[in-house]
């Protein structure tokens, strides 16, 4: 069965993280080699999972005309799907449910989507889904109608109540996606509870099953009974299958075929994995099948409870180490201290909310938990390590080391690896890595510039970037400045004072440590830290972008040129005064306007990459074909914010 479960795995995760199975599948290969059974097994199950994954992502058609079901319903899109694959469609008030048979007709194109530095990427959590196409131009028809609409039903339950317990219905009790109220808890404690209806409903499963027990020997069957009703609600089905799977494997197989609890956590995964190999990425199921695991083995330690409990706790902090590597240092301890509490929320709302009663109770503690979490999040303390998947490996790694010396008892291990561990999370935690790398980022900021220099632990900031539609600062900018052990910005330079340069400033004042910032020409040349900056446009231009600080410098053995928004009539100006022969990166003046960017330029400074930052279909256009082919025809190699996201270069600084 581990030859299975591992080719499974390893088949799943190939697509994504190629490494790692070719790790799984040496390991596996050096334990096995004499076992030719076993090793076909799992090549087996591999290719089952890889081309499963291979088929989903790719395909010939460039149209469709099907009839399919709707396997995923939210207010402003739906999920199709056909026998191999899976396909989104965008739409506005979205009135379809899931269970809908539809005819449909449209154009299919992959999957192009973008999220600026520090946002949801909403791509990358359709692809871990299975989702790699959109249909778009879609003409649709309902055959038929699903017989449980249960999106409608559900809003006519919580009608009477107020909005903010009405999304946390929606979510805590039924499952559905969060509303606007709720997103911006997206970065708090409240978002790990907003996805916690999995555990409530076993918990819940678990609670009535050993009341019934002591009642009848069917008490499963009786149990899924009672929950019938509520299950047919319940928006996230994965939900539901796991609840099945349980029965199927622990209370059935197990009791008749005397199966090892080990050998049914494996049956359990290579269910997750056979019905989807895209479930290897669904936090819902794998999360808690390692927290399982972890306590069944954590049990076996002759320790006392309070070793188990911290080593416990330690695996919870390194899932979201993986997950984002931070650490939020109080939320294990409120989250246990929360957890009963908003599960009696969740058993009131269940009892309650079918006969629509204790309207002012809901309301009441729905505002109370929403301050409880505002409180949680301002006095919690996120630690971030250095951003980076070694990182976590590295973690991972020592605390697995330190379970094994628990599990076979050897206390040397387990100090020596434990005292390793805490040095470790210590330096990757701290600024450290700024000392010994130097770092330039341009930071995807939508259409906007923003570029962050880091030298010896001190940082200057060439513009902020700039939206209307939202704080870029507190969104963006300062979250980025924290992950990597910023506590100050030195220096801002402001290009110009274009909103898309400069807009986010003031917040960042407000909201930051800001040291000196340099608006005016007459500052330069600059000396930060060993770094000489210089500006080269001394003209005095038509417009605020003609009038761009155009900013050049030396940095990690590269020389780097920064236009601004300065148009070609500066440019050609600068290349009669300026030598730029030597410049080896230029970041491209107005986000590939072809303004700029002339022959004249490039002929003289044949940059060896041209950087372009730019919001991902923006209504101007950008960047210019022109430009593009102007770069193309001087052999410069082209980098886009808007397709590769933030750009890193980096170095050691000795």
């Amino acid at each position: 069965m581990s030859s299975i479960v591992l080719g499974l795995i390893a088949g799943a995760l190939f697509k994504n993280y190629s490494l790692i199975s070719v790790i799984i599948f040496l390991i596996f290969f050096v334990k096995n080699r004499k076992l030719k059974s076993n090793i076909f097994t799992f090549i087996l199950m591999f290719l089952y999972c890889f081309l499963i994954s291979l088929i989903a992502s790719n395909t010939f058609q460039t149209d469709i005309d099907k009839t399919m079901f709707i396997i995923e319903a939210k207010d402003n899109y739906i999920i199709v799907r056909d026998f191999f694959r899976r396909y989104y469609i965008s739409m506005k008030n979205n009135k379809y449910e899931v269970g809908d048979l539809i005819r449909i007709s449209g154009d299919i194109s992959k999957i192009k989507m973008h999220a600026i530095e520090g946002h949801f990427d909403f791509q990358n959590y359709l692809e871990n889904s299975g989702v790699y196409f959109e249909i778009t131009n879609a003409n649709i028809r309902t055959i038929i109608n699903s017989i449980f609409p249960r999106r409608r039903i559900i809003e006519n339950l919580i009608i009477k109540y107020d909005e903010r317990s009405k999304e946390l219905f929606k979510s805590f009790v039924f499952g559905m996606p969060r509303g606007d109220y709720l997103k911006e808890y997206s970065n708090t404690s409240l978002s790990y509870f907003l996805g916690l209806n999995n555990y409530f409903l076993t918990t819940l499963f678990f609670g009535i099953n050993k009341f019934m027990s002591r009642r009848t020997k069917n008490s499963e069957m009786v149990t899924l009974f009672i929950l019938l009703p509520y299950l047919f609600f319940i928006y996230d089905k994965m939900c539901v299958f796991r609840l099945i799977i349980y029965l199927i494997v622990f209370k059935y197989l197990r009791k008749n075929y005397q199966m090892s609890y080990n050998s049914c956590l494996k049956l359990v995964l290579i269910m997750y994995l056979i019905k989807s190999p895209f479930n290897i990425y669904n936090e819902g199921l794998i999360v808690p099948f390692i927290l399982g695991v972890t306590i069944r083995f954590i049990n076996k330690f002759k320790a006392s409870r309070v070793i188990k409990t911290i080593l416990f706790v330690g695996v919870v902090y390194l899932i979201g180490i993986v997950k984002d590597n931070s650490i939020m240092a109080l939320s294990p301890i409120y989250r246990m201290i929360l957890l009963p509490i908003i599960f009696i929320f969740f058993l009131c709302a269940i009892l309650f909310i079918p006969i629509g009663i204790c309207t002012k109770f809901f309301d009441k503690f729905s505002s109370a938990l929403i301050r409880t979490f505002d409180f949680m999040s301002k006095i919690d303390i996120k630690v971030y390590l250095y951003p980076n998947l070694i990182t976590s490996m590295i973690l991972v790694i020592l605390f697995l080391i330190i379970l094994i010396g628990f599990y076979i008892q050897h206390r040397k291990i387990v100090r020596k690896f434990t005292v390793f561990l805490f040095l470790s999370t210590f330096m990757l935690s701290s600024s450290i890595h700024n000392y010994v790398f130097d770092y330039l980022f341009f930071i995807d900021v939508g259409q906007g510039d923003c570029a962050l220099l880091i030298h010896k632990n001190k940082s200057l900031l060439i513009d902020t970037g700039g939206l209307l539609y939202e704080d870029l600062a507190t969104t963006t900018l300062i979250p980025f400045f924290k992950r990597y052990h910023l506590n100050k910005i030195d220096t801002i330079i402001c290009s110009h004072f274009d909103y898309d340069h400069i807009g986010a400033l003031t917040s960042l004042k407000a909201n930051f440590n800001v040291g000196d910032v340099i608006t005016k020409k007459e500052s330069f040349p600059y000396n930060f830290y060993g770094i000489q900056i210089i500006n080269l446009n001394n003209y005095h231009g038509k417009d605020d972008n003609d009038n761009s600080l155009v900013n050049m410098f030396t940095f990690m053995d590269k020389t780097f040129l920064f236009m601004g928004d300065a148009s070609s009539t500066i440019e050609e100006k600068i290349v009669k005064d300026y030598d730029l022969s030597y410049v080896d990166i230029l970041k491209v003046s107005h986000h590939g306007s072809k303004t700029a960017s002339s022959d004249i330029l490039l002929s003289e400074i044949t940059p060896c990459v041209a950087i372009i930052s730019l919001g991902f279909n923006n209504i101007y256009k950008f960047p210019s074909d022109e430009v593009l082919n102007r770069f193309n025809r001087y052999q410069i190699e082209i980098r886009r914010t808007d397709i590769e996201g933030t750009i890193i270069y980096k170095k050691l600084s000795f």
